[in-house]
Order: structure tokens, then sequence, then C-alpha cells
């Protein structure tokens, strides 16, 4: 199984170089208490088994084991390391509640619109989402789940949510960064705790759709929280690191809201035998029983991560008249663009910006810094020069000088479509045995190599073709949806307190020296 290498970029130390021990297993917490024996006591000696484990006297000795909390809790990186998430956040853990067959829970899966899209991308076909999943729906529901939804309408609650936090805030002194990237979020509190403040609260689609479905859609089927085990599938391997955080467990009902996350590329490891979803289904263009339970398949304009900065700037337009809409993009980067909206008189009301990656988001930290007066931690962004000697580049742009008031913030380069977790463009024959002609189809190939090794799954062709997809959808579902969404939207709301649409988040302080690092 791969793991995403989009985090480890030069000038980050966002993983455990292969000198550096974990700090974690040195902490003993379940120490045995040691008996007192005299000096010439005879000594016991320890022996490696042919598996790797530790015997004494013949009697296997415990393990030491990290768990997920202890990996979020730490320090020594700013994601964690991946591997910690095999065990806890894997399809094995999902096959073993799918096979049990007494006291067998409610099994719900929720399946994000960038990894049907990634899906659906990889299959010679190319169905829309909404194809694409009521076929997912279908082999889901043959190994054992009960409901499968999709998360755009808890992306639309979510993006109601961050609209009344953004007009909660001071419009003279206001700045919200968005905090729907794990990735983002484990970087701001494990090296620039300062920026907290300014993290917007309101939970992302993944955890509101976990709220949903634990303490709302459960009153709908007469079950408890705990009776639920939900999975999503998600672009990002960070997302499981979201779904482990402790301000996500329910000590009532002693659940989490997300039980399990995999992504785009580990939902096949749930079947035992390959599915081809390719095959179209009799019944696939009828509207199933969850998509009148929850609204499916809702599109907002704007981004493929989350569309949070044009929501804002559509409730901007709406309360004020006749603005006009100026980008602006340093470097010519499209990953960090800057949008303005000018008034009449031609005054800036209102100053956003789309940043996605790690180096974008390092210059992002020093601008917050330089216009909040932050006193920035460490990491590359903190080593900045001191407020008063930061030099400002005059571009000729007269509303420079006006501060950011909202920032969609993402961790991947091109944002959440082209997440770590989601699938690469294959050999020249894909797993339906459809062949498949990349370099017709615009993505570059080394004929020197081995077509799997040479094909670059994140070129520009494969993630544009991949954003194609995502904006695909029907009219009549779009009508459908729109029918019944201010309906549901405003009932659900009600019903869900702020605890189940807002959370926190932590500054971690570092409790390792830098003396004691092993090179």
């Amino acid at each position: 199984m791969g793991f995403s290498g989009g985090l480890q970029i030069t000038d980050l130390n966002d993983f455990i170089s292969p000198g550096q021990e974990c700090i974690k297993p040195v902490k003993e917490t379940n120490k045995p208490k040691q008996e007192e024996v005299a000096p010439d006591a005879p000594t016991t000696e320890i022996t490696i088994g042919e598996n790797g484990e530790y015997y004494e006297q013949n009697q296997k000795l415990e393990k030491a084991e990290i768990t997920l909390n202890d990996c979020l809790a730490c320090s020594g990186c700013i994601t964690s390391a991946e591997t910690v998430l095999i065990e806890s956040q894997s399809h094995l853990e999902v096959k073993k509640y799918l096979s049990k067959d007494n006291d067998k829970k409610t099994m719900i899966a929720s399946i994000s619109p960038q990894s049907l899209a990634s899906i659906s991308a990889s299959l010679s076909s190319r169905p829309s989402n909404e194809v694409l999943l009521r076929r997912l729906r279908h082999h889901l529901k043959s190994i054992g789940f009960d409901y499968v939804f999709d998360t755009t309408f808890s992306r639309h609650l979510s993006l109601l949510e961050i609209l009344n936090e953004f007009n909660s805030l001071d419009s003279n002194n206001r700045l919200l960064l968005t905090s729907a990237c794990p990735g983002w979020i484990c970087y701001v509190e494990k090296t620039h705790g300062e920026l907290i403040p300014f993290i917007s609260t309101t939970k992302s689609p993944q955890q509101v759709m976990g709220s949903l479905v634990k303490y709302w859609f459960s009153q709908r089927i007469n079950k408890s929280a705990s009776d639920i085990y939900h999975v999503t599938i998600m672009p990002c391997y960070d997302k499981k690191l979201e779904a482990s955080r402790q301000d996500f467990y329910s000590d009532l009902y002693q659940t989490r809201d997300v039980d399990c996350v995999l992504t785009s590329g580990e939902l096949g490891s749930l079947f035992d035998k390959p599915i081809n979803l390719n095959e179209s289904l009799p019944n696939e263009n009828i509207v199933s029983t969850e998509e009148k339970l929850i609204p499916h398949h809702i599109q907002h304009p704007g981004t493929s991560s989350g569309s949070y900065l044009e929501n804002i700037m559509t409730l901007i337009k709406q309360t004020t008249p006749n603005l006009r809409l100026e980008t602006h993009s340093p470097r010519n980067l499209a990953d960090s663009v800057e949008y303005l909206l000018i008034n009449e008189n031609n005054e800036c009301v209102f100053k956003g910006s789309k940043c996605y990656g790690f180096k974008n988001i390092q210059n992002l930290v020093r601008k917050v810094g330089k216009e909040k007066g932050l006193n920035s931690g460490r990491g590359a962004a903190g080593r900045m020069a001191g407020r008063g000697r930061v030099r400002t580049r005059n571009t000729g742009n007269p509303h420079d000088s006006k501060s950011l008031d909202f920032v969609e913030v993402m961790a991947c380069p091109s944002g959440c479509i082209n997440g770590g977790g989601q699938l690469k463009p294959g050999i020249n024959t894909d797993k339906e045995g459809h062949e498949r002609d990349w370099e017709s189809e615009g993505v570059a190939t080394d004929p020197t190599k081995n077509i799997e090794e040479s094909v670059r799954w994140t070129t520009k062709n494969w993630i544009n073709r991949v954003e194609d997809i995502y904006w695909t959808g029907s009219e009549a579902s779009k009508a459908v949806t729109l029918e019944m969404l201010s309906k549901i939207s405003t009932e659900m709301l009600k019903e869900l307190s702020k605890e189940h649409l807002r959370t926190q988040y932590h500054a971690i302080e570092s409790d390792t020296s830098g003396l004691a690092v092993q090179w």
C-alpha cells in the first residue's frame, strides 16, 4: 500500500527521518515495579525469535505499542508517521466489523465527491459521480453495508456554519483560515500555535457527516450513536488523523463521529474479489432510499476543495451590491491566488486568498504574521526576520495594504482533488481489462521505463481529468436536491447543536530536545 509523498517537502520536517527516534516508546506508563534483588543475583537472558519478537525464559514479552492518540499528541513531526495509521484505520478493521454475525452494528459509508471523481477517472467508462455512487452503493451493500451516502450535504451544512462564523467576526479586524484540511491543522498545531485564534472552528464536511450520521440519522432509524459503525472514503490519508482526534470522541456514547477512514485507493481492498464499476446496473438512474433521506450530489460553485472562499464571496456580494472582482496571483501560481472585491469608490471591501501546497502555506504564515504582528514559532515560516525588518515588495496595486479577510487553505498542491490518497493512473490495461492509451490521453510516459513507473499521476493532465469529472452531474438530480435542500438544512441545523458543528484546536508544545535526537 503506497502512502502519500506529497508532504515530504524540502525545508519542512514533516516526517521522521531514519536517524531520528520517536520519543513516545521511551515513556513507559505501565512500567512494572522492580523487585529488590541481591547484587549477585543471576541475570536473565532475552532472545530474539525467528519472527523478530523478544522472549524471556521462553515467555513472550509485552510488545511496546504507540497508539494513534500518542502520535497525534507527539510534536516530533508535523504530520504524523503514516504507518501508525495502518492498524487502527485500515480496511481490515472495517472487514472485522462486517464479518460480525452477532451484535452487528449498522454499517454506514460516506464517500467524498473528490474520491468519486478519482475512481471515475480510473474507469474507461468514466461515469458521473451520481451514477458511480449508485454502483458503489450496490456493491458495498452486497458485502454488508446498510447505507451509503456522499458527503456533499454535510459540506453544505459546513458552508452554512462557516458563514455564521465569518459574520460573527469584527469586520474591521477579521481573518478566518479554513480548517477542513487536517494536514494544515497538524502543521499549525505543532509549529505555529499563534495562528490558532484565526483558524475556523467549523467542522470539516467529514466530521459534520459524522455528527449527522451518529446524532441525527441514528434517531431516524431508531439506533443509538454507539450502534453505528461509520466509514468515510476520503482523498487524503491525513483524514485518518482528523477522525482520530479526541475532540471528535463522545464520552457519553463511547464512540467517534467517524470510526474508520479509507482513502480512494483503499476502497477496493474491502472486496474479496475485484468489482466491475464499468458495468451498468438495471436501476442506477432511479433515486434510492438514501437519496430521499439525505440530499446527494450537491454542487457548490468555486473549487473542488470545498468552495469555502466562493461561499464567503457570495455572501459579501449579496450584502454589498455593485462589486467587481479582481484577482492577483503572486509569481503567477495557480495554487496561490488573491481575490479582491472592489466597490464603486474603488475601495477593497474584501480580500480573500486560495492557498494550496506547503510552499505557499509558508508564504501565507509569513504574510499573516506580518499583518497581525505575530511572533511566528518554529518551522520554516518561523525563520523570518523581525517585524520591523520585513521588506514589502511594491507591486503598484493600491489594494496591497488591505489585510486578508479569509483564506481557503489546503496542504496538497491543486487541493483535495490531488490528495495523497487518490488513485493513480494505472498501466495500459486497467483492472477491468480495458485498454488505456495514456499517451494519447495526454499523460506523458517514458518509453525507456516500465509504463507503471513512468506514468506521472500528478501531471496536470490527470488532475484536470479528475477535476472535469468532479463537476459533472445530471440536471434532474440538481433540481430534486435544490427543492429539498433548504427545508432539510434548516431542520438539521436546529437539531444539531453547536458542539456537533464546531470544534477546537490546540497548540502542541514540543517536549523533545534537539540534543536528544540521534542522528
